[in-house]
């Protein structure tokens, strides 16, 4: 019996442990040859050999282009482990052929074993790109991402391509041919300051992405090349210094721009009248008339510093307004403006075209705003009169703006316009009735003289013995003009040596220039649809007229403007001497047309 038992137990026994010992090897083997089979390991071996021998011989740029056609992943698609090899073949070919080298960068991201290979050969093409162009000083390249591997401009917007957008921007500032000393002084430091920065960003980040990693050395090597170009800026600055080009005529001033915040003069009383009429027992839509180019845009730029943080400014531009699909009804535009500006408002912006709601949402606004005011500024208002006269623009915004004058008290609206309500038309006088009118006008002498010799701090003195008066009594304090002319003299200096005192010849030569390509300012109060012939008739006997002439109807009505100075009852000038002189050399022939 026991022999009986113990036989069937070691029968048991030894069956169980065969069994599974049989079953593991067998499953093992099973399992080996299924994943051999399903990843393909032999076929991988044999393409892996290939690719080692092609790599070695991609020896010369034609066998790199011949050779590369027979890559294996480009023929296999499932080759489930990376190629070794395959970079080497990658970048050689990139070297000799960037165009063949992308298609084969598209066929490994797309193999299924080769996209890591792919994504790291593309980073080192990247590193390569950017160090071979700051080299070779292939910056515009660089700043347009016209060099072969570079992201695209919607690519640079993806964070994995980023690490390349320092180098773009820096490249853009290196791009120095033709700027002053000084312009390129600046340019060398917002370079070094954006790749600085992108060397911070990456070093303090805990995981860095791989293309930041791999551009890190890249970096330096650009910083490198931008110490060593402040450093010859800096020679050529000792040997030859030149006056800085710091004027800025045409465009809008802004406080944003560390280097115009020097050329924004006077306007002072302007700004003190503003705060006046802004107060909260006052009512009203207010106006700020000046000619052309005399600085309302700047002066829109400024109103946030100078007004206080207790007055929210918002500015709708209308000078294209033409473009706009709110321009059948403007006061849409600026209701959109308001409520972007006021996101804490509780009560949403209506969408109607009707101006009673729009008014209506503004009257809660105004109830919520407690102490604080809003500014709600019209730039290029006149754009507004060309609308209703050509038809595409209601005059409904014009009953909207006269109504939130009368409603509303935290909230104003202040216009700016080159004309008078007068020259704007009926349409404005019959309703703008109450309306505040501030006049802005040419620079007090004062402020002109400080705009000459002090744009900036330690601006040198180039002016000969009396030119700073003779500037402010060409221009008359026109800002425009006064900024224009120093320009013309900045630049004849430097490029007549340098940094020096100029003489009463070149200080004419300045003076005559803003003459003879002043066609923008000029032109606009020569030719503007608002002003009569009776009144460019004025403007041609006065500026032909040795002296002052008689003060007929017209002078008076551009005397209003400032186009005209009266003196005394009847005799009058040409307010701005510059544009006497233009009027003489290109005007002298005017007729008006035949009725």
């Amino acid at each position: 019996a026991f022999g009986v038992a113990f036989g069937v137990a070691g029968g048991v026994a030894f069956g169980v442990a065969g069994g599974v010992a049989g079953g593991v090897a067998f499953g093992v083997a099973f399992g080996v040859a299924f994943g051999v089979a399903s990843l393909r390991v032999p076929v991988w071996g044999v393409e892996a050999a290939m690719t080692l021998v092609l790599s070695r011989r991609m020896n010369t740029p034609a066998r790199c282009v011949a050779l590369a056609r027979w890559l294996p992943h480009q023929h296999d698609d499932l080759i489930a482990f990376p190629l070794p090899g395959l970079r080497t073949c990658l970048l050689a070919v990139a070297e000799a052929d960037p165009s063949a080298a992308r298609e084969l960068l598209a066929h490994a991201v797309a193999s299924r074993g080769q996209a890591g290979v792919a994504r790291r050969t593309l980073i080192e093409l990247r590193r390569r790109a950017l160090e071979r162009a700051v080299r070779t000083e292939a910056f515009l390249a660089v700043a347009a991402l016209d060099l072969p591997f570079l992201p695209t401009e919607a690519e640079l917007a993806r964070a994995e391509h980023s690490a390349v957008r320092p180098f773009r921007d820096a490249a853009k500032d290196l791009l120095l041919d033709g700027q002053s000393q000084r312009a390129r002084q600046h340019a060398l430091a917002r370079a070094v300051r954006a790749l600085g920065d992108f060397q911070v960003a990456t070093t303090a980040a805990k995981r860095p992405g791989d293309l930041d990693r791999h551009l890190l050395p890249t970096a330096q090597v650009w910083l490198d090349y931008v110490h060593h170009a402040r450093e010859r800026l800096d020679r050529e600055t000792r040997e030859r210094p030149e006056v800085p080009s710091v004027f800025v005529a045409g465009l809008a001033l802004t406080p944003a721009i560390a280097e115009q915040r020097g050329l924004f003069k006077g306007r002072c009383d302007v700004i003190d009248l503003l705060r006046h009429d802004l107060a909260p027992d006052r009512r009203g839509v207010l106006l700020i008339v000046g000619q052309r180019r005399i600085g309302k845009s700047s002066l829109c730029n400024w109103l946030s510093e100078r007004l206080g943080t207790d007055t929210t400014v918002v500015v709708s531009n209308f000078q294209r307004l033409t473009e706009d699909d709110r321009k059948r009804h403007p006061h849409r535009r600026l209701i959109d403006d308001v409520a972007a500006a006021l996101s804490w408002s509780a009560e949403p912006a209506p969408s109607s075209t009707a101006w009673g709601e729009a008014l209506a949402w503004l009257r809660t606004v105004d109830a919520e705003l407690g102490e604080r005011r809003l500014l709600v500024v019209i730039d290029e208002v006149e754009r507004i009169e060309d609308g209703i006269v050509a038809g595409w623009c209601t005059t409904d915004v014009l009953d909207f703006l006269r109504a939130a004058g009368d409603d509303l008290r935290r909230i104003r609206f202040l216009l700016l316009s080159a004309y008078t309500l007068r020259r704007l038309g009926r349409h404005w006088t019959d309703r703008l009735i109450s309306v505040t009118v501030r006049p802005l006008s040419y620079l007090a002498d004062a402020d002109a003289r400080e705009l000459i010799c002090l744009p900036v701090d330690d601006f040198p003195a180039i002016y000969p013995e009396g030119g700073v008066e003779r500037i402010v009594a060409a221009t008359r304090g026109h800002p425009y003009l006064v900024q224009k002319t120093c320009d013309n003299l900045v630049k004849l200096l430097n490029a007549r040596g340098g940094l020096r005192l100029a003489t009463d010849t070149e200080l004419t030569e300045a003076l005559d220039k803003v003459v003879q390509e002043g066609d923008i300012p000029f032109l606009e109060a020569w030719e503007s649809p608002r002003d009569t012939d009776a009144e460019r008739a004025t403007l041609l006997r006065l500026a032909t007229t040795d002296g002052p002439g008689q003060a007929d109807g017209p002078a008076v009505e551009l005397a209003r403007d400032g186009y005209v100075a009266l003196d005394g009852e009847n005799q009058a000038s040409i307010a701005v001497p510059l544009f006497r002189d233009w009027i003489r050399l290109y005007q002298r022939h005017w007729r008006p047309a035949p009725p």
